[in-house]
């Protein structure tokens, strides 16, 4: 059973980017949401029990990382086009 807490955060995880998505109106969390709740279930049927905490967790981190570098690509793009608002 313990093998499959790191499965159940990464679940919880997901899941609490919903109303977080609505709360700040900003839909990449619902795409994070919907990676890491279906990763969260679906390795669990990939990964045998012995590495199943190791396989999730770098799977989390992975999808955790890319929302991360969208997020502050997207910022870099909001703060270029406003500072050439500002000059034009």
């Amino acid at each position: 059973m313990d093998a499959y807490v790191l499965s159940a955060i990464t679940a919880i995880t997901g899941l609490h980017m919903f109303p977080l998505a609505r709360l700040f109106r900003y839909p990449q969390h619902y795409v994070t949401g919907v990676l890491l709740t279906g990763w969260a279930i679906a390795s669990i049927f990939v990964a045998p029990a012995e590495r199943l905490q190791g396989v999730t967790a770098l799977g989390t981190g992975t999808i955790l990382w890319f929302s991360a570098a969208v997020t502050l690509a997207l910022a870099f793009r909001a703060a270029l086009s406003s500072r050439r608002a500002l000059v034009a």
